[in-house]
């Protein structure tokens, strides 16, 4: 205690030099705990379930190597072969029309096992949740609503318990209320209403439409459980060769599902933060080394009283500790208020975001954050005392520094590395903010402009069944196309943006040798009206694209991507080929069609090259209950809305509709993660600039401080000003220099890392690398000026007189 009172008066002496440095922690401390408090909520925080280590997903895997849904024949035989796990639980996920005495709405629904909750350890919020015996068909229909959509929908209306609610035209009776908890997995996220699982005669089997939830044994572990399901998978394919081969099965942690994006992009934030600390130690281990030499006398003359090196070591250190614990205390109140913005921004963008909080945990991280900021700041400060000669120090005192040189290296080493840490941060900021502009500007293959969306169910609470369907899917296509304001009218099962899941089928072209089901090449299957790709803005490559004569009893037909007949077709016309495909929806039926048209290619800017490869089918030769329509306006499509929702709600029709946005809004929501990523680089990095400006403004003041003998003498013997300014930036430029070839070579480490959070711009893209050069240097040049030029400006006769 003795050694921290005797540093706390030591830096109460000194309160300018004892807030800067805490003022410049308190920067990187708070910017690495409001990270870190984001990335232990989304990603390190278990989920609130029942021993949620345990809880795994259980995917199928293609030939190719990736991951699919899983059939329901599949799930079955999985539930009897497989030993490894306390239950295997399928989850379907649909949308459902539900309907009030004022409107039908669209709401995301899950089909699951009754024994759900209970693996899950969640219990109902009020109510119950599902007895086993409801998941029969035979059973009364009920239903689960999750907490939100309880409160939004139902005012948390306690009274709902037993009341009757009308879904997809269909009573059913309410039994519970889930809590918030449920919808923190990501597999769960949005889910509103839960109904139990039942395999109807209408239900797809050989379709990879399920999720399978699974709780591993005791003594089990991923690995274990993972070998076991690769094991069954080759059953299957022996057992049903026509669907299984060249399928396997994966198994992954709940925890960690859908975070992988997300993980690695707070992972690189957490080691832009980290880089933002170390230019913060980095400025305040100059204050210090400037601090210790003038305290070199003081410290000699100590030493020659009898002080150990050890003793004075001490002292420094609970000097340090202090200035770190003080600055952890300022960055806890910076990080409050970051975290707060933080959860704004990233809203809809982050999982579990609205749970950050400066808990224990962060506490925990920001207090040895403190520690190890500490001992980085110390080292240099620590090294001189060690090695300077505090006897010959004694003797020399009062004619100059004799250890100017080693601290002068000392701080020369530091501005270097704070160069190189910054042109890090400046070229991620760059390419974040070029990958971004990338994403907003690029082509998508049609035109988003003046185009209204929603999604709207054809079978509406007037409808039985899917017979009636296209007759609505026709009335609904009128009403609309007669709306004032509206030019044209697209309709599909999928809108033209990363992001949406589209039907996949799997296909072959006419003439080729037949082959099983699962050797078979697949493709997104999308089923869209007369006249979409004029209404979109695609434009038709080949043929023409479907018209009013493509109906249920007509050719079937189909319009097929510029990615999808380039690889098919090399060299040929597709039009007038023939494509096999099963119709979504209907059972597995192989249907040849003639290739009417070649569309352009939509592009999904996020993924791979392969995913543009789409076959479209006419929607009145296939039908599907859901659908995305998009209206061209002549204004305004906002303004539309309220049209919309008349039209669409009125008497004879009264479909239900969710999520009316303009497209323009959506892209802007698809590109939600890469802005808030670029925000935080361009913040970032904009610190590190400051940080590097003030530390290079710092050294150099310093040194033509320690140098003006040398200044004046050479000032003395004819240098002119501008001579002495000039010399003085050349050795700032070296350090610049030196610090820009240090961090372009940690860049490059670093690539590989970045280039999986960039798309459309190449990770070591020159022409953000130059911009991010030219920009750390003119601020070098800038911060090394002013304290040349005020060099160059002093009188040589008062500096000779001091000698």
């Amino acid at each position: 205690m003795r050694d921290f009172r005797v540093a706390f008066r030591s830096l109460a002496r000194q309160p300018i030099f004892t807030l800067a440095a805490v003022l410049t922690l308190a920067l990187g401390i708070g910017a690495n705990t409001a990270i870190f408090s984001v990335f232990n909520t989304v990603v390190l925080r278990p989920l609130p379930f029942r021993d949620p280590g345990r809880l795994v997903l259980v995917w199928q895997q293609r030939p190719d190597g990736r991951t699919a849904g899983v059939s329901a024949l599949n799930y079955r035989e999985w539930v009897k072969q497989a030993s490894s796990f306390e239950q295997l639980l399928g989850m379907y996920q649909q949308y459902y029309s539900y309907r009030t005495a004022r409107q039908s709405t669209q709401v995301l629904g899950a089909q699951v096992p009754a024994s759900l909750f209970r693996t899950l350890g969640i219990q109902a919020l009020i109510g119950r949740t599902f007895t086993t015996d409801e998941d029969q068909l035979s059973a009364p229909r009920v239903v689960l609503f999750s907490h939100g959509f309880w409160q939004d929908e139902l005012g948390a209306d306690p009274s709902v318990i037993g009341r009757s609610v009308d879904i997809n035209a269909q009573s059913y009776t309410v039994v519970g209320v889930l809590p918030e908890a449920i919808n923190s997995a990501v597999a769960f996220k949005n889910v509103q209403v839960w109904t139990p699982l039942a395999f109807d005669s209408n239900f797809r089997m050989t379709s990879n439409t399920l999720a399978v939830l699974g709780r591993l044994k005791p003594d089990l572990d991923i690995q274990q459980a993972n070998r076991e399901m690769q094991v069954v998978a080759k059953n299957l394919e022996s057992e049903f060769p026509d669907l299984d081969k060249g399928w396997s099965a994966t198994v992954t942690s709940l925890q960690g599902y859908g975070l992988a994006d997300i993980r690695a992009s707070l992972l690189g934030i957490q080691i832009a933060v980290g880089f933002i600390l170390l230019i913060a130690c980095v400025n305040v281990a100059n204050l210090l080394l400037a601090r210790a030499e003038m305290r070199q006398g003081e410290m000699a003359i100590r030493s020659a009283l009898g002080a150990r090196r050890t003793r004075l070591l001490r002292e420094l250190f609970a000097e340090h500790l202090l200035l770190a614990l003080a600055g952890a205390l300022a960055g806890l109140a910076i990080a409050h208020g970051a975290l707060r913005l933080l959860i704004v921004f990233g809203a809809g963008q982050l999982p579990r975001i609205q749970q950050a909080s400066l808990d224990g945990s962060v506490l925990a991280f920001t207090l040895a954050l403190s520690v190890l900021t500490a001992f980085l700041f110390g080292l240099f400060p620590a090294r001189q005392l060690f090695t300077i000669d505090l006897n010959r120090t004694l003797r020399q005192a009062g004619r100059g520094s004799i250890h100017a040189g080693m601290g002068r290296r000392s701080r020369d080493l530091l501005v270097v590395s704070q160069v190189a840490l910054s042109l890090i941060l400046v070229a991620g900021a760059g390419l974040m903010v070029r990958s971004l502009l990338w994403l907003q500007t690029e082509s998508r293959g049609f035109a988003p402009q003046r185009l209204l969306s929603l999604r709207v169910s054809v079978l509406g609470p007037d409808l039985s069944g899917e017979s009636r369907m296209p007759a609505a899917y026709l009335r609904m296509l009128s009403r609309l196309t007669a709306l004032p304001g509206v030019k044209a009218v697209a309709s599909a099962t999928n809108l033209p943006l990363d992001g949406y899941l589209m039907i996949g089928e799997h296909f072959r072209v006419e003439g080729v040798a037949p082959t099983t089901l699962s050797e078979r090449p697949s493709a997104a299957c999308n089923l869209v009206n007369a006249g979409y790709f004029k209404s979109i803005g695609t434009p038709i490559l080949a043929g023409r694209e479907f018209d009013e004569r493509d109906r249920d009893n007509a050719l079937p037909v189909a319009v097929i991507s510029a990615t999808l007949a380039r690889r098919f077709f090399p060299g040929q016309n597709p039009i007038g080929h023939k494509i096999v495909v099963p119709t979504p929806g209907k059972p597995v039926v192989e249907v040849a069609r003639d290739i009417v048209g070649v569309a352009a290619d939509i592009r999904y800017l996020t993924r791979k090259e392969e995913d543009s490869a789409e076959i479209y089918l006419p929607y009145l030769q296939a039908g599907w209950p859901v659908v995305y329509v998009m209206l061209r306006t002549e204004g305004d499509p906002k303004l539309l809305a309220p049209s919309v929702r008349a039209a669409l709600g009125s008497s004879g029709l009264e479909l239900p509709i969710a999520e009316v946005r303009t497209m323009e809004e959506r892209i802007a929501e698809l590109n939600g993660k890469p802005r808030l990523n670029s925000i935080l680089a361009l913040v970032f990095s904009g610190m590190a600039l400051a940080l590097a400006a003030v530390g290079i403004y710092g050294v150099v003041s310093y040194s033509t401080v320690q140098r003006s003998q040398e200044i004046g003498v050479r000032m003395a013997i004819g240098a002119s000003a501008g001579a002495i300014v000039a010399w003085i930036m050349r050795q700032a430029l070296a350090l610049t220099i030196a610090g820009v070839i240090l961090g372009l070579a940690g860049h490059f480490v670093l690539s590989r890392v970045l280039g999986s959070l960039l798309y459309g711009v190449s990770a070591n893209d020159a022409t953000t690398l130059v911009t991010a050069i030219a920009v750390l240097s003119l601020i070098a040049i800038l911060a090394s000026y002013i304290p040349a030029r005020r060099a160059a400006a002093g009188d040589p006769t008062l500096a000779l007189r001091a000698e």
